[in-house]
């Protein structure tokens, strides 16, 4: 299992309220998430790995999730 590229962590909540549909423990709301999520892609973007910036440009966020939690994860259409 290839492990998870250093500075991701970061992702997971936001993803993880969207793909669930429910406000995190810590409070985040899914409209936070996606404005979240969507100033990381425009900010950081270049730095991801492009599997993971393929999943967020389309808002493939249960794709997203599950290559943050399994980076050795294949790509599927």
């Amino acid at each position: 299992m290839a492990s998870r590229p250093p500075g991701l962590s970061h992702l997971i909540e936001p993803l993880t309220v969207i793909v669930e549909g429910r406000p995190s423990s810590g409070g985040m709301s899914l409209t936070t998430a996606i404005g979240y999520l969507d100033n990381q892609l425009r900010t950081r973007g270049e730095s991801y790995p492009a599997d993971l910036r393929h999943y967020l440009e389309r808002r493939s966020y249960a794709k997203a999730l599950a290559w943050v939690r399994n980076p050795g994860m294949r790509h599927t259409p």
